[in-house]
């Protein structure tokens, strides 16, 4: 029988005071498993790491360990058809003198085979080219050097080795049907609906197969892990869509009850200009009802309003920017505030994944935008955009964000913190509304009226033409935008009140130690006040202290 052995240096998590340590083999007849307290735990080879045993291994009595078969009996050099020209050497990490098979980066018992037969990616046999090279891969379209490929001797076929694999049939959440792979397009210009970069149609993607719909995507683009939920549909039946509760309930009397305000019916009014006083916000999107319809409780004591828009917002969506799908959630039943596309924080409703995407939630704002999106500070309809390689700048904010609205024949660009402004904002008792104004669709230099500075170039502001009145955004708005007056916001295991900075004298922030200038301002238990949460963040808990806890 052959012997096999472990190296014993003086730092070795396996020394027992022996040079060479014995390992028996072991061939059970069930897969081995193991259990503490009846709790089944697992078990990983002592070489490799991996947690895969089986029934045949062998086992080190002296370090109570197991190994995988081709782990102990590696040769110490091997001649892999990844890399033909010379040897491999078997690699020992000298962190804890384990034995690691190693090749390429790949265990041994993982090794693929060279060649590839009667796969339904291809109809002939795929030879493994053991060289990097820039051939185009005929399935995704791209070059990359750093992919092994496979070829066909007979036909001309290259293939990414990763690609071998993909799906035919899947479901992406940038489109409401199914979409399947195919290795060419109709002759046309086509436009991904993901990156919105050219496809060639010589080179497989992925299409829509319904009736009159148009719709193509790149085959890297189409599998991205934000898209797609790794299900491969092939042969399996079309989803049925199930009714989706609607977000009220109608009275006889006229009047509904909403889903977030069960305990009091509510009834629409016409015109909401008599609530517009500057107190009382949209329970969803925490704007103020500055006119048009509203639904308002019964109640006289109780000052809970939704606008009509916000009132009718459905119960279930599916968004663009997530392949699950998102449910509605009034602002107390959930403890994330911020929003992972603007990313801002609100008391106002969100859209929250229940399908195993902890803490991911859509504000309402941000989930109702559609594809394409019409903006009113852009000429040309939006399109959806996101790369997981870089970050586009935003043309009003110039901030930087992989999630974008972009205009594909100009080059514009908005971040979705900017597509949810508010349209039009009332300043103080100014009776005419100012509204959002982009720097390059306007005339002329302007100076913010609150701060006295400059509107810089390529940058959105307010502005009412008549009254010549000028404001920057944050000037307006302020920092924390989505924040409503007389609520009350948790940071750990502290209180915030969150009041309107309406006084005669503007109060000193406790951070920054300037005057609050913005509509609200955030007071502590013991009476500090704060310009922002920002200010919270940075001077209240010290430098950075906050961790992720306190966001929730």
């Amino acid at each position: 029988d052959k012997s096999y052995y472990f190296s014993n240096d003086e730092d070795d998590e396996f020394s027992h005071s022996h040079h060479l340590l014995p390992l028996f083999w072991c061939n059970n007849k069930e897969t081995l498993i193991l259990s503490i307290d009846d709790e089944i735990i697992e078990e990983n080879c002592g070489a490799c790491w991996h947690n895969t045993i089986g029934t045949t291994y062998y086992f080190c009595n002296d370090c109570d360990r197991w190994y995988h078969k081709e782990c102990v009996e590696s040769p110490p050099t091997f001649k892999s058809p990844y890399h033909p020209k010379h040897s491999l050497q078997l690699y020992i990490f000298d962190n804890n003198s384990r034995l690691i098979p190693y090749w390429l980066g790949l265990p041994l018992i993982y090794l693929k085979p060279p060649l590839i037969t009667n796969h339904k990616r291809h109809q002939h046999t795929l030879y493994f080219f053991p060289r990097k090279s820039i051939l185009r891969c005929d399935v995704c379209g791209l070059d990359d050097n750093k992919s092994f490929i496979f070829v066909c001797l007979h036909c001309d076929f290259i293939v990414h080795r990763h690609c071998i694999y993909l799906p035919y049939v899947i479901k992406i959440s940038r489109h409401k049907h199914r979409v399947s792979f195919v290795y060419s397009l109709p002759s046309q210009e086509w436009s991904c609906g993901v990156c919105r970069q050219k496809i060639d149609e010589t080179y497989g993607a992925y299409s829509c197969k319904m009736k009159d719909c148009i719709y193509a995507v790149h085959s890297k683009c189409a599998t991205r892990p934000t898209l797609w939920d790794r299900k491969e549909l092939e042969e399996e039946p079309e989803e049925v869509n199930e009714s989706i509760k609607p977000p009220f309930e109608e009275m006889t009397d006229g009047t509904i009850v909403h889903f977030s305000h069960p305990k009091h019916a509510m009834r629409l009014e016409e015109d909401a200009k008599i609530w517009d006083d500057g107190k009382r916000y949209c329970q969803a999107c925490i704007l103020p009802l500055y006119n048009g319809k509203a639904y308002t409780c019964i109640r006289m004591d109780c000052d809970y309003i939704l606008h009509e828009a916000c009132a009718y917002l459905p119960c279930v969506i599916h968004h663009a920017l997530h392949f699950h799908p998102l449910t509605l959630e009034p602002s107390f039943t959930h403890t994330k505030r911020w929003c992972d596309l603007c990313p801002r924080d609100s008391f106002g409703f969100k859209y929250v994944c229940y399908n195993g995407c902890k803490f991911l939630s859509f504000d309402v704002r941000c989930a109702s935008i559609s594809d394409p999106y019409v903006h009113h500070s852009h000429m040309h309809p939006l399109l959806i955009t996101s790369n997981e390689n870089y970050r586009d700048r935003c043309s009003i904010c110039d901030g930087k964000a992989r999630a974008t609205l972009n205009c594909d024949k100009c080059g514009f660009v908005l971040c979705f913190g900017c597509a949810t402004l508010p349209h039009k904002v009332r300043y103080k008792n100014d009776e005419h509304l100012l509204t959002l104004l982009y720097e390059k669709l306007s005339n002329g230099i302007y100076w913010c009226d609150l701060c006295e500075g400059t509107i810089g170039p390529s940058t959105g502001f307010y502005r009412y033409n008549e009254c010549e009145v000028t404001l920057h955004i944050d000037c307006l708005l302020g920092a924390d935008i989505f924040m409503n007056p007389g609520s009350r916001i948790k940071l750990g295991k502290e209180e915030f009140n969150v009041v309107q900075n309406n006084a005669l004298t503007r109060p000193i922030c406790s951070g920054c130690r300037r005057r609050c200038e913005y509509r609200i301002m955030f007071i502590a238990y013991f009476g500090e006040i704060y310009c922002s949460l920002r200010d919270i963040y940075f001077y209240h808990f010290k430098f950075g202290e906050l961790n992720l806890n306190l966001f929730i």
